[in-house]
């Protein structure tokens, strides 16, 4: 295990009391304590044994302090519990990063309010007119309702902002929203700025119509979802406002240290986010986690005029990557990371409403539901029927 079993968790989870005894035989025994071992048994102990980064020996109390020394480092933890440092499967780190940006914490906003923080972002961070503005931790699933003459995310954003354009990060990574100036700066293949709307979702952006939300008329209703985004040449999820969580890095393994974790897959890693892992791993003691990147590549980058993917290409180039990090310990850029469809969330509120986009084996049953007039709650009202005029 690395050093951070002994200060992520026994000093940060566990709290002791320390007496130290003078050329060890090991360097630090922990004592009655109930100990997790995670072996194929799965059994418990009482103590074990430290020598450097290394567990020596698990067992009881007594067995332990016999290979106690002069010098030996003594925790007597009390009954407390002990567990393996903590593996987090999926993680972006970035958003680890507290910074002074434009943040919704996924609270959930009628239209109206969700116009009145977004403008506030506006007066507060003041971007330059034409500037991008990424407002990160939308909550897409959660309210969201028509509110004071709002009907759609697209009027709410050019409400706050009729001088920039904005993105709303989705808090799953998935759903996102815009506003008309975002969606006035999509490009298409040849890189001519057409824009997002109903005559180019039928043309230029005819491959991407099931992932723009669209109002009664057929015009985008500023929803915005998976590889969309990209065609608007906006900030991402992954490097929104890096020039600001760049410089904290070293905030990520003092985080997820204090919780005990000491292991991470960032399961979206992109080329832009090196100079975010340089300064990580220049913090002070080094980098305190074992990390896996699993790395991700626009596949635009690596598609021709024709829409093939240059599979070869894309290798290579994941290959660089791995190379950077070879000789960095802690570090493996082994994985690929590949988008193949999309997800089951959709937003039941639009109309009509966002139906999931994932594969599956039997059609979805999207519920219908509107709001009850009485109560003010969303009702269930019948399910999306797929092949009506609606859709």
């Amino acid at each position: 295990m690395v050093n951070t079993l002994k200060t992520a968790l026994l000093s940060g989870l566990l709290g002791y009391c320390s007496t130290l005894v003078a050329a060890p035989k090991v360097d630090l025994v922990v004592i009655n304590g109930s100990v997790y071992t995670a072996d194929a048994r799965q059994h418990e102990a009482q103590a074990f044994a430290v020598r450097g980064d290394t567990i020596e020996a698990v067992g009881s109390t007594k067995e332990m302090l016999a290979l106690a020394g002069q010098g030996t480092q003594v925790l007597d933890l009390d009954g407390r519990r002990v567990l393996p440092g903590l593996h987090d499967a999926h993680i972006h780190p970035m958003g680890v990063v507290k910074y002074d940006g434009c943040n919704l914490e996924t609270r959930a906003l009628d239209l109206n309010e969700l116009a009145i923080f977004v403008s506030q972002c506006i007066e507060r961070l003041k971007p330059a007119g034409g500037e991008w503005l990424a407002v990160r931790q939308w909550n897409f699933s959660e309210d969201n309702r028509p509110s004071n003459g709002v009907a759609n995310i697209r009027q709410a954003l050019d409400r706050a902002a009729p001088n920039n354009p904005v993105i709303l990060l989705g808090n799953d990574g998935h759903h996102h929203g815009t506003n008309s100036l975002g969606l006035s700066r999509a490009s298409n293949v040849a890189g001519e700025q057409v824009g997002l709307s109903a005559k180019t979702l039928t043309s230029d952006f005819r491959d991407y119509r099931y992932y723009v939300g669209v109002d009664e008329a057929g015009e985008p209703n500023g929803a915005v979802n998976e590889s969309a985004p990209d065609l608007l040449g906006g900030p991402n999820m992954l490097t929104a406002d890096m020039d600001l969580i760049t410089p904290e890095g070293p905030q990520v393994p003092d985080r997820l240290n204090s919780l005990g974790i000491t292991s991470i897959q960032d399961a979206a890693f992109m080329p832009d986010l090196i100079p975010f892992y340089k300064n990580m791993t220049s913090s002070e003691g080094g980098l305190t986690l074992r990390v896996r990147l699993a790395q991700l590549f626009p596949p635009q980058m690596f598609t021709d005029e024709a829409g093939e993917l240059d599979m070869v290409t894309l290798l290579a180039a994941a290959g660089e990557v791995r190379e950077l990090y070879a000789d960095q310990p802690n570090i493996n850029a082994g994985a690929l990371k590949l988008f193949v469809d999309g997800v089951m969330e959709g937003n039941p509120l639009e109309v009509p409403p966002t139906l999931p986009n994932a594969a599956a084996l039997k059609d979805y049953h999207q519920p219908l539901v509107g709001l009850d007039q009485n109560s003010g709650k969303v009702r269930l009202k019948g399910y999306v029927d797929v092949q009506g005029k609606a859709c």
